[in-house]
This record gives C-alpha cells, sequence and structure tokens, in this order.
C-alpha cells in the first residue's frame, strides 16, 4: 500500500516537533566551550592540567570575591597578554608612592627657602 502525501497541516507539525526536539538537545555555547576545554585538557600533559586548573580556581576566587584593586592586578597578572592593562593599573598607585616616598624626605634634608 503506497504511502499517502502529509497534508500541510501535518508537515508543519511535524516540523515545528522536530524543531523543538533540535531545541531540546541543542547545546549552549558555553557549554561547548566547556566540552572543547575539556578535551583539550585531556590531551594536555598532567602538569600542564594542574596548573590550567589552579589558574581557573583563582580565576573562579577572584570573580566570587568583591573586585578590589588587588584582585583585579592579579587578574592582570594571570592574562599576561594584557600588559597594557597591567601598566595602567599599577603606574598610578606606583607614582603617588614614589612622590611620597621620595619626594618628602628630600624637602625635609634640603634647607627651608628663607621667606623674605
Amino acid at each position: 500500500m503506497p504511502k499517502r502525501k502529509p497534508t500541510e497541516s501535518e508537515r508543519i507539525e511535524s516540523k515545528r516537533r522536530k524543531i523543538e526536539v533540535m531545541r531540546l538537545y541543542r547545546k549552549s555555547d558555553n557549554v561547548k566551550a566547556h566540552d572543547r576545554e575539556r578535551k583539550r585538557m585531556a590531551r594536555s600533559k598532567p602538569e600542564t592540567r594542574a596548573r590550567q586548573n589552579a589558574l581557573q580556581r583563582e580565576r573562579r576566587a577572584l570573580k566570587r570575591q568583591p573586585s578590589l584593586w588587588l584582585s583585579t592586578l592579579t587578574m592582570t597578572i594571570l592574562n599576561t597578554r594584557n600588559v597594557f592593562k597591567l601598566l595602567l593599573f599599577t603606574l598610578p598607585p606606583v607614582l603617588v608612592l614614589s612622590r611620597i616616598l621620595l619626594i618628602r624626605p628630600l624637602q625635609l634634608l634640603l634647607p627651608a627657602p628663607i621667606a623674605s
């Protein structure tokens, strides 16, 4: 017996059902990224894996704690690629500290200008 052709409404319904099933099983982008990372880690050496895990733990810990200047600094150090960011975070405090530590003692050593 020949298979009958589905009606328009049946075709639409089956298509909708297929899409729904696809949606259920489709992975979100971050899940895919996580899977890729896991596969990559499985291929890597144990030492590399341990180091990566430690970095990951540190990053998670930093995310949990309130963003302090120091934690941001450690984060930028972890991302050594962002040297510019590192300079951006370290320069202002260093400049301020050097001004306090160097100029103040020098002023104390030098004779005060004579007020006329």
